[in-house]
């Protein structure tokens, strides 16, 4: 590890003693030899630059890298990008500036422009070959965090605020107050840019910042603290529970095709603390993130196993949850349209890529032998056209007894709604001959008259 650097001041040790701490804890910096700064010209990344430089600068190789937004004056942005030419200069490093363009979200302003602020310091970290982000949030940023995710109740994740690491990730000043960080750059005297809107109350974090926090810290001067320590128990107890929920999951979610399907009947014999956290990897594994759901879009899918089978709840990022018989099913909205193929009588065909279905004329058929996913049918009881398509509403199969209506099939074998998204029947010019993988009509059945088998084999590929 690196140095402190001799004849030190007691702002400066104090720092490096708490930032070396902090990365040689969480071995954040464990065989990296690149790393890229996120650059603002603020306070905090002026510090970051300037600890990490004088601690690790005979081993590791620091990179500037500046997101312009184009939200705030134009001003203000070139003088942010001046400073990062200028430290870059200053401290030997290489740099990048990457403007981005927010325009209309659903996220917000603001939610996108920290989106795309990690998209790009991610292009910028894989182009100058770096193994880490070093960021600059600060132990203040972690209380106010913490706050505004209590007030939005986002759950025991949320509390944990922001971590110290989640790679390529990392948060060296993680622990250091932003006091000690103004007083540390004022005492070696770098220059650093002031974003004004960090004044304005109107935004929800400034309003914590610079009317909660106060009055909180008057109750306990060291609120900061009792904080960080809150969140370090939460986060012990939070990893033992997410290690049990692991488990949990592997026992009762299933993929079904783009879906997932949840069995709720043993989902509600744990604890709902574990509950919750299964819902919460399936909703990650389907949308790559969990930014944007809350503890109530938790609450209400686990709340579906007593609802009406059927009942569907939507959620962010285009997702839905639904009551199916004893499963729920959490999948992303989306149609999968019309479909309409012919078939002859010795075909071969793939349908939307997760099926695959082959017809043949025979003139014996050994029924004592037939195999699952394969039916046959009386050639001459069959009139041409085939064709496949998925099920429509008041289609029915003519059994023995009379006709038997598709949806009766799905309540018979409690098909889900997600399977039924995925259902196929073949059919000819007299009606429904089979739906696939269920039921098949009485008509053009085997018998001793039988000259002729038409064997229709069906097959999942997904």
């Amino acid at each position: 590890m690196g140095r402190i650097p001799n004849a030190v001041t007691s702002p400066d040790a104090k720092m490096f003693a708490e930032v070396r701490k902090t990365i040689d804890d969480r071995d954040m910096l464990k065989g990296v030899n690149r790393v890229l700064i996120a650059f603002s010209g603020g306070p905090d990344s002026v510090c970051l630059l300037d600890v990490l430089d004088r601690l690790y600068r005979n081993r590791v190789k620091f990179i500037l890298g500046y997101v312009n937004h184009g939200l705030r004056p134009q001003a203000v942005l070139k003088r942010e990008e001046e400073l990062t030419r200028a430290y870059a200069r200053q401290y030997g490093a290489e740099f990048e500036i990457v403007k981005v363009r927010i325009g209309k979200s659903k996220l917000g302003t603001e939610a996108r422009a920290r989106e795309l602020r990690y998209r790009a310091l991610t292009g910028m970290m894989k182009r100058g070959g770096c193994q880490r982000i070093a960021l600059g949030h600060n132990l203040d940023d972690i209380v106010e965090t913490f706050l505004l995710n209590l007030a939005r109740g986002s759950g025991v994740k949320g509390f944990q605020s922001i971590p110290a690491v989640r790679r390529p990730y990392i948060r060296p000043l993680i622990n250091v107050k932003k006091a000690d960080i103004l007083k540390y750059i004022r005492t070696r005297r770098l220059r650093f840019s002031i974003d004004e809107t960090n004044q304005d109350i109107k935004y929800r974090r400034n309003l914590i910042r610079h009317v909660i926090l106060p009055r909180l810290r008057a109750v306990n001067p060291r609120l900061d603290d009792a904080i960080r320590k809150a969140i370090e128990f939460l986060k012990t107890d939070d990893d033992y529970l997410e290690s049990r929920a692991a488990f949990v999951y592997r026992r009762i979610v299933r993929r079904l095709g783009n879906n997932l399907s949840l069995d709720m009947d043993k989902l509600i014999r744990y604890n709902k603390a574990l509950s919750y956290r299964v819902i919460r990897k399936a909703l990650n594994e389907l949308a790559g993130t969990l930014d944007g759901f809350e503890s109530k879009h938790f609450a209400l899918i686990f709340g579906l196993q007593s609802k009406e089978n059927g009942k569907l709840v939507n959620l962010p990022k285009g997702l839905f949850g639904q009551k199916d018989y004893d499963q729920i099913t959490l999948g992303k909205k989306g149609k999968t349209g019309p479909f309409y193929r012919k078939l002859n009588f010795e075909d071969e065909i793939l349908i939307r890529d997760w099926c695959k279905v082959q017809t043949r004329i025979v003139t014996h058929f050994d029924l004592a032998r037939r195999k699952p996913g394969v039916e046959v049918f009386d050639r001459d009881q069959v009139f041409p056209p085939l064709y496949i398509r998925p099920p429509r509403t008041g289609d029915f199969i003519l059994t023995k007894i009379g006709k038997k209506r598709i949806k009766k099939y799905y309540n018979e074998y409690k098909i889900s709604f997600a399977q039924r998204d995925r259902l196929l029947l073949l059919g000819d010019r007299q009606g429904i001959l089979w739906l696939f993988g269920y039921g098949r009509t009485h008509r053009a059945r085997i018998g001793t008259k039988t000259k002729k088998f038409l064997v229709v084999k069906y097959e999942k590929t997904d």
